[in-house]
């Protein structure tokens, strides 16, 4: 039998000690049930490598920026570039136009002539225009489902009579 000497102390183990310390694992099933990637990384954690690029940008932020935007000032258009991704926003404003209210299927209508309307004046952008058009038949659509099953609640469909 091998002696084996554990780190921390120098008194030996046999091989039964180190069998019987060992977790057990079974064979082709590493991870546990209803866990197939393992325990993984903690959300929101990061690498010590972005963390320290973190940290130094951190400290020198004010002066890079300061640079960028001077170099942007003096007609990089890579720096500008940067600058003005970072500073506009590239989310859509929200659209002044309101749809008028659609009670009736005649009301989509005049809905639809107003969408058209103000894309002809250019009070909206094609894209604005095709959600607002898309919302009129969506709420159309639900419309007619909603009707059309309280119609046939009130008055069912006969079938006729065979002779």
């Amino acid at each position: 039998m091998t002696e084996v000497y554990a780190p921390s102390d120098s008194s030996p183990l046999s091989e039964n000690d180190l069998t019987a310390t060992a977790p057990e694992r079974v064979r082709g099933r590493p991870f546990a049930k209803g866990n197939p990637g393992g325990p993984g990384r903690p959300r929101g954690t990061r690498n010590d490598t972005t963390r320290l690029l973190d940290q130094l940008a951190g400290e020198h932020a004010d002066e890079i920026v300061d640079q960028v935007i001077k170099r942007a000032c003096e007609g990089d258009l890579r720096a500008a570039e940067l600058v003005l991704s970072r500073i506009w926003s590239r989310q859509p404003v929200p659209s002044q136009f309101r749809l008028p209210p659609m009670r009736t299927f005649f009301d989509m209508t005049a809905a639809y002539g107003a969408v058209n309307e103000a894309f002809a004046n250019g009070e909206l952008t094609p894209v604005e225009a095709k959600t607002a058009l898309a919302t009129i038949r969506e709420h159309g659509e639900a419309m007619f489902r909603f009707e059309g099953a309280a119609l046939y609640e009130t008055q069912p469909l006969q079938t006729p009579k065979q002779e």
